[in-house]
Order: C-alpha cells, then structure tokens, then sequence
C-alpha cells in the first residue's frame, strides 16, 4: 500500500515535558565548563534536551543511567557535544535539540553509530517546556520535522519484546552432575590447533604445548614446572586449581580442554543456538563453570557465531544479581562489528541466582540461572 500520509502529522506536538529548575542548572553549570560561546550554547541547549527525554523516560517506567554515556564525562565533554542517553540493557539514545524556529537539524557523524534512535526535543524556553517531536533510527546529516516518526512508536523500540526459554530456571550445579537443561548442547572442540590463539593473552602459533603452559606460569609463584616428571595436564590442572585469576584460570580450562575434553578439570560447557530468540540472528551463547578450590565456582558467559565470523554490531550481552549486602548488580558488554565474542568470566557461590540477557535490534533473550 502506498502510504502518502506525511509524517509530520503522525507525530503529536501536545507531548511536552515541564523543565525544572535543576534542570537548567545542571545546563549552565556543563555550558560555564566549555572555551567558547558557541561550545557553551550547543551544551546548554542538549544538556536541556537531554533532561526532558530523561524526565519523560521516567514517566514511561523506562530505566536510564545518567553517569554513563559520552554526555556524562566532563572529559569528554571539552571536545566534542554529544547527548547520548544510556538505558540499561537496551543501548544508547542520542537527544537532539531544535529551537521552535528550526524546520530542521543536522546529526553529526561522530555520533551516527552506537545508537538505538534519535530523539528530536523542541525546546521552548520562554514557557519552560520541551516538546518531543519524534524520533529517527538511522542517521541522516540533516533532518527535516517531516522525517519523524512518533513517539509512540519509540516506545516500542525501547521496550523490545521479550524472548524466554520454556525452562524457568537453569541449575547450573546440576551441569556438574551431567545433568543438563533440554536445549543446551555440547560444546564442540575447536578446529584449530590451541583454543585460546588470538585472545588477548597473547597471539601467534606456538610449536610445543609447553610454550603457552610457560606464558600462563610467568605471572604465577608457583614452582610446579621446575618438578620433574610434570606432564601438560598435571601443570594446567594446578593453575586451574590455585591461581586467583580468572583469566588464566579459563586460559588453562580451555587448553586442557582442547587436549582432553573429558578432563574433570576442563569443566562444563553447553550452548544454546539463541537465533529463533533474536530474529534469525546467528549466534550461540555458551556457560562454563569450573568448580574450584574454594566454596564457589568460575563460570564463564560468553556468546559467539554459530559458525567461523563475527557478531552482529550492537549485539550485547548483560548480567544482573545480588551482591553480598543483597544490593542489585548489572553490567554488560556490547559487540562492535570486528568481535568474534563478547563475555564475562566471575566467581559464584552455590544457590546464588542471577539473570543473563542477550540483546539485538528489538529482539531479547533473557534467562534466570541458579548456581
């Protein structure tokens, strides 16, 4: 069907959002930081702007977190103006000012990646209001009122649907057990010769099995390589077993691993194929846990392509728990278009619970585990 409708009258003009005081302050004090005028006006009118997207956030129950983003780092903030919006578990929105005299704003092209849309905010000072006019999802250096879309539809893309597994808890401890939820999979060994060449540990070939095993030791104080009669699997179980770093804890997992798979040291691994979760994306996301000498265990997330490539840009990955004192713990990590895999290694003890989400365009998987 062809739609002739324009898409100024789609959006709704009455959607206005009061500006505060402390708004304003918080706009002068970021403007009082630049070298010119010109820096200290374009600051003044996008910290605005960016209030009034995050007051009305707000009023939608949509989470934000106002100390992360390039708008927030007053480094930063001396060198380019940029008013991206961080939402947890979701991505960046950029908030663009545009004066009630403007038929049109430009987006710069530091900003055209990294971002879930772009929120146009009409900012009429003299009755202490913003007005959001709409938003775009791809960037165009000039946008006309014409090219919006509406705010509701925004919503939408903010609050993707969510996709979970027909299990509502995955017992990770029972993996130790051999005892797997249905969907995930065994892990199969790596094609290539060492399963860690290439990480950041380091990178190259090595020629004997014994280079990488010496690379691993250097940084530890223990004396097990100078024994006699040590073979690979005994110095690899005994890093996996004593060292207090979790990336070498893994780094030795995975070659002891790569050698003997059903080594009880190497751990557990399963997969679950995630592309009927995110819209055909072709991914996997993969959990190891390793018990080790304490009361907890190390477990690894990450998530990866099916097959030989890399992930698809924006994709991201998030964990949340508890800490100690019961206090909600989040982070998360997104894919940029040159990763092969993003992922967190942590300790856990056993009945600790926490959720994983795997986030791409608008689609989620989300899954609760319990350690």
């Amino acid at each position: 069907m062809n739609d002739s409708t324009p898409r100024s009258t789609l959006y709704n003009p009455d959607v206005t959002i009061p500006i505060a005081q402390r708004d304003y302050q918080l706009a002068r004090q970021v403007a009082a930081e630049q070298f010119t005028p010109e820096a200290a006006q374009q600051w003044y009118h996008t910290i605005l702007a960016l209030r009034v997207v995050q007051h009305y956030l707000q009023l939608q129950g949509i989470a934000r977190d106002t100390a992360q983003g390039e708008s927030a780092n007053p480094v930063l903030r001396l060198s380019m103006v940029v008013g991206d919006l961080w939402l947890p578990g979701r991505g960046k929105v950029e908030c663009c000012p545009i004066t009630p005299q403007q038929e049109s704003f430009t987006i710069s092209p530091a900003v055209w990646r990294d971002r879930l849309a772009y929120v146009a905010v009409e900012l009429d000072l003299e009755t202490d209001q913003g007005i959001l006019l709409g938003f775009i999802r791809k960037p165009v250096p000039q946008v006309r009122r014409s090219d919006l879309r509406s705010m509701p539809e925004l919503l939408e893309v903010l609050t993707p649907p969510i996709v979970q597994s027909q299990q509502n808890l995955v017992r990770l401890g029972s993996w130790l057990n051999q005892l797997f939820s249905p969907g995930w999979q065994q892990v199969d060994r790596p094609s290539q010769r060492f399963a860690f060449r290439g990480t950041e540990a380091w990178s190259g070939e090595f020629t004997s099995v014994w280079e990488p095993i010496e690379t691993l030791y250097a940084e530890q104080t223990q004396a097990i390589l100078q024994e006699e009669h040590v073979t690979p699997s005994d110095a690899l179980c005994y890093l996996v077993q004593q060292t207090e770093r979790e990336e070498t804890r893994w780094l030795a997992a995975d070659l002891l691993w790569e050698m003997t798979p059903d080594h009880p040291q190497a751990g557990v691994r399963r997969c679950l194929d995630l592309r009927d979760m995110l819209g055909g994306a072709a991914v996997r996301l993969m959990i190891g846990i390793l018990p080790t000498e304490t009361e907890q265990v190390s477990l690894l997330l990450r998530v990866l392509p099916l097959q030989a490539g890399t992930l698809p840009d924006r994709l991201q990955l998030r964990i949340r728990g508890e800490d100690d004192q019961g206090n909600a713990v989040e982070n998360g990590v997104e894919a940029r278009s040159q990763d092969d895999y993003i992922q967190f290694k942590l300790l856990a003890s056993f009945g600790e619970r926490f959720t994983i989400t795997v986030s791409w365009e608008a689609w989620q998987y989300q899954e609760e585990f319990l350690v």
